[in-house]
């Protein structure tokens, strides 16, 4: 999919005026060059062009968008939920590290705006600039990386099959192990402390023991894709994950630790995901005397959480 760059504003001074331009100069590390905030995680902000004219139907008005007090407007490119993603604007690359949050100013600007902007991420992004340059009005904005192409069965042992067809076609995969960092972390934050030992059946794991073991295949399933994605040919093993969770022993840690266990393990997975050649994805190997693709351990990592998700919904009742 690809964007245009509709607008770019520089803010001289802290709270000060945001400046039309129609070119700027960006600064790896740093942010845009002449803007007040510099070199922290809030380099530059943006947002899309399509939501601030939702927002001023919503609301009836008609504002300049400048009043949003972002660095960069951008058409064609939702920003909703792209954590971990990189952007392309023009030659430049920013990385995706937050919502930005719509703050007091914003009503300053049009009463109820701030309120409207809360939800669907209406307030934008704000990015850290990987790769730095110049960049004007007119640019192109594209996502790096493109769709991974669904694996075929020969690509995963059958007993993956359905965590592999729990993901739609032609998806964003590094999009989707994103989101669902955000979401899911989210989500089993949420759980109290005093069901985290909760069985639904005899025998059956805690809801802490399926945060420990969603925290093992993602590295298990990581791993082998890093093997296979050096060009590594040795037969990687299997493991019994029944075996693998009394030795864990999950229930003896809280389910905040647990949780930031597995947001830990998964922000490696993105980075190691995010970084691989285009040619990695379709590599080849062995893993527990089955076929493995890059693709497909990938794709395996983010069904696999969709999957225990479903189970603690309908079993667990969360």
């Amino acid at each position: 999919m690809a964007g245009r760059l509709e607008a770019i504003w520089v803010k001289r001074a802290h709270r000060g005026p945001m400046d039309p331009v129609t070119s700027a100069a960006l600064v790896a590390g740093r942010g845009v060059v002449g803007n007040a905030d510099q070199g922290r995680r809030r380099q530059v902000t943006l947002i899309e062009h399509e939501m601030w004219d939702r927002l001023m139907s919503q609301l009836g008005a008609s504002v300049s968008p400048g009043a949003r007090r972002a660095n960069l407007m951008v058409s064609g490119i939702p920003l909703a939920r792209t954590v971990n993603r990189t952007l392309r604007v023009g030659t430049c690359r920013l990385r995706v590290l937050g919502e930005t949050r719509p703050c007091e100013r914003m009503d300053e600007a049009l009463p109820g705006l701030r309120q409207a902007m809360e939800s669907d991420w209406g307030g934008g992004v704000f990015a850290e600039v990987l790769e730095g340059g110049d960049i004007a009005v007119g640019a192109p904005v594209c996502w790096d990386g493109a769709a991974i192409e669904r694996p075929g069965p020969d690509e995963y042992g059958e007993f993956y099959a359905g965590y592999v067809a729990r993901v739609p076609d032609g998806v964003d995969l590094i999009t989707l192990l994103a989101e669902q960092l955000e979401a899911t972390g989210a989500r089993l934050a949420a759980i109290p402390e005093s069901r985290g030992s909760f069985r639904y059946a005899p025998g059956k794991w805690s809801i802490k023991e399926v945060i420990g073991h969603l925290s093992d295949v993602e590295r298990i399933m990581a791993y082998r894709a890093l093997r296979i994605a050096r060009g590594d040919a040795t037969p990687l093993p299997g493991f019994d994950e029944d075996a693998y969770v009394p030795f864990a022993r999950s229930d003896d840690h809280s389910v905040g630790e647990l949780v930031d266990e597995w947001l830990a393990a998964r922000q490696a997975s993105i980075a190691l995901f995010r970084n691989l050649p285009e040619d990695a994805w379709t590599r080849r190997g062995t893993a527990s005397n089955q076929p493995a693709s890059v693709r497909a351990l990938a794709i395996i990592i983010a069904g696999h959480e969709q999957h225990h998700l479903e189970t603690l919904r309908v079993r667990y009742g969360l």
